[in-house]
């Protein structure tokens, strides 16, 4: 508030250079002479003139002077018990140290104090002058509504009016003026010991050292404050208006849902309403509007402390700076929030939809299990379903979609946490683009999986079913034994058996070792590739040719040696690794250690699954 007018106008203090008496250790009292003199230990006159009781003390208005240890003078004139005291309204005067007159008049009992009106007069150390005018106990003080003056140490004048103990403060309604020490008029108002304060809802100006005006209204102990519901203005350096309206301690305040007005220094609006406390502040439901720096809207509505709150289930409404809506709905906190599953909006820059739902502190939250929609900027739905903080998620088992951007539906099923999830094993499908179905199952955190050995199917773009059976981690993968179906585009069957996550495997070796390529009686045959299992590590070899020795790559740790024996289904290893049953690593003939080391879980491969591979090792062990 005080920027544009002069800071110490709140609080005036004496700048008194002068220093006080300081008590004198020892005295030398020559007493031979008619003027008396008091001197220090270096020998510099203290006091002369007149004693009494060892007081200075001017015998029939006789003249006394004080000095300073340099022996610079620093009283001079008539004392009465030692200090500096007006005998018969005789003037005084009192020194800085550097030899400039700090103040004079007339004095009592060492205070500068106007006797029967008589003006004084206080200066600066560079002789300029400080004050001027009734003074009380050393401070100025109006006598009669006297007018007196404060000035700057540059000689211009600081403040002129009534004071009151070195205060401003008007007398009888007084107006009292301060001005910058350029000259130019600070502050034009009635004060009130020492603040600006309406008298009698007295307008009161300030202004910037430029010379502009800052502020033109009612006051109240310094603050800005609408009395009798009068209207106050603040005003930019450029002249352009800042704040209007009435105001309250300083701020604006809507006084009988009066209304006010915040503007930006271009002249531009900022803000239109009732205020509360400096922030808009809808009263019995009024409506606020908010703008931007080019003067389009940004929000309307009811406010609560400076944000968009819907009172009693208003519609408050947010925009673009195009000037289109933005959103629009009940409001909380700045928020989009409904309110007993008020529907809410929101739109793109080009004015189409952008969501359709119900809300909770700004995320998109199904109420009740009501139904969400969003939107492509073309306008075609993209989603449409229940949500969960702002995620898509499946209330009641209730059907969530997704659509392609053609307005093709994408996927629909359930959602759990913004994931496609089947859940209680609830069928989900996804489609192309072109309408025709893709996938057909149960999901698992967004991947095709079967859930309790369910059958799923995918399909290709035509339309013709690609793969039928069950599917573990998005690839297909025979669960308890399921025998899957692939096809080609054509539509004909073209492998149909056991997978492992998408291999295709038709033997499968005891110890879960695969051959996937030519078969014969059920037995590999030919050329194919075939898969080992051990020791947590897998070993690959491709064009593998039956009954031969092959160097089956290992991925991390180079090539290892083994022979193929089919016709016991099984094969072996040949060099001898801890367990002499099957050979196996990381075996020692028992299945904790040869499971745990394989990381086969119930839950990783399924509990069907587990026990399988259990009773398959047991049956080779118990040979």
């Amino acid at each position: 508030m005080y920027d544009s007018i002069c800071e110490d106008i709140r609080n005036f203090k004496i700048e008194e250079n002068y220093e006080k008496k300081t008590k004198i250790s020892e005295l030398d009292i020559d007493v031979k002479n008619e003027i008396n003199k008091i001197y220090v230990e270096n020998k510099q006159i203290c006091e002369e003139r007149n004693f009494i009781n060892c007081n200075l003390h001017s015998i029939n208005g006789s003249i006394c002077k004080t000095y300073y240890q340099d022996g610079e003078i620093r009283e001079e004139g008539t004392f009465k018990d030692g200090e500096i005291h007006s005998i018969n309204k005789s003037l005084c005067k009192r020194y800085h140290r550097n030899g400039q007159i700090f103040d004079e008049g007339t004095y009592y009992q060492g205070k500068l104090h106007s006797i029967d009106g008589l003006v004084c007069k206080r200066y600066y150390d560079n002789g300029i002058i400080e004050s001027e005018g009734h003074f009380k106990n050393d401070l100025l003080y109006s006598i009669s509504g006297s007018i007196c003056k404060k000035y700057h140490k540059n000689g211009k004048i600081r403040f002129i009016g009534t004071f009151e103990n070195d205060k401003l403060h008007s007398y009888e309604g007084c107006i009292c003026k301060g001005f910058f020490d350029n000259g130019n008029k600070g502050i034009e108002a009635t004060f009130k010991y020492g603040q600006p304060h309406s008298i009698n809802g007295s307008i009161c100006k300030m202004y910037y050292k430029r010379g502009t005006l800052s502020f033109e209204g009612t006051l109240k102990n310094g603050n800005f404050h609408s009395i009798s519901n009068s209207k106050c203005y603040i005003y930019y350096p450029n002249r352009n208006i800042n704040k209007e309206g009435t105001f309250k301690n300083g701020e604006l305040h809507s006084i009988n849902n009066s209304i006010c007005k915040y503007y930006y220094e271009n002249g531009n609006i900022n803000q239109e309403g009732t205020f509360k406390n400096g922030n808009l502040h809808s009263i019995n439901g009024s409506i606020c509007k908010d703008y931007n720096e080019d003067g389009q809207i940004v929000m309307e509505g009811t406010f609560i402390n400076n944000e968009l709150y819907s009172i009693d289930g208003s519609i408050c409404k947010m925009y673009y700076e195009n000037g289109n809506i933005c959103s629009e709905g009940t409001f909380k906190n700045n928020n989009l929030h409904s309110i007993d599953g008020s529907i809410c909006k929101g739109y793109y820059r080009n004015g189409n939809k952008l969501f359709v739902g119900t809300f909770k502190d700004g995320n998109r939250h199904s109420i009740n299990g009501s139904i969400c929609k969003i939107y492509y900027e073309n306008g075609n739905i993209e989603l449409e379903g229940t949500f969960k903080n702002d995620k898509f998620e499946s209330i009641n088992g209730s059907i969530c979609k997704r659509y392609h951007l053609n307005g093709k539906i994408f996927v629909e099923g359930t959602y759990k946490n913004d994931k496609f999830e089947s859940i209680n094993g609830s069928i989900c499908k996804m489609y192309y683009k072109n309408g025709n179905i893709k996938l057909e199952g149960t999901f698992k955190n967004n991947k095709f999986e079967s859930i309790n050995g369910s059958i799923c199917k995918s399909f290709y773009e035509n339309g013709n079913i690609h793969k039928i059976g069950t599917f573990l981690d998005g690839k297909l993968h025979s669960i308890n034994d399921t025998v899957c179906e692939v096809y080609n585009e054509n539509g004909e069957l073209i492998k149909k058996g056991f997978f492992e996550k998408d291999l295709f495997n038709l033997v499968q070796y005891d110890d879960l070792s695969y051959y996937s390529g030519e078969i014969f009686n059920g037995k590999a045959s030919g050329k194919g590739t075939f898969i080992v299992t051990s020791s947590n590590k897998r070993y690959y070899s491709e064009n593998w040719d039956n009954n031969t020795t092959e160097h089956f790559e290992d991925r991390e740790d180079g090539k290892y040696k083994i022979k193929i024996i089919l016709n016991k289904k099984s094969y072996k290893i040949s060099e001898d690794k801890n367990c002499t049953i099957c050979k196996s690593e990381c075996c020692f003939g028992e299945w904790k250690n040869y499971s745990e080391n394989k990381n086969w879980t119930e839950k990783s491969l399924g509990k069907n699954e587990y026990n399988r591979r259990k009773k398959n090792w047991n049956k080779n062990h118990s040979k």
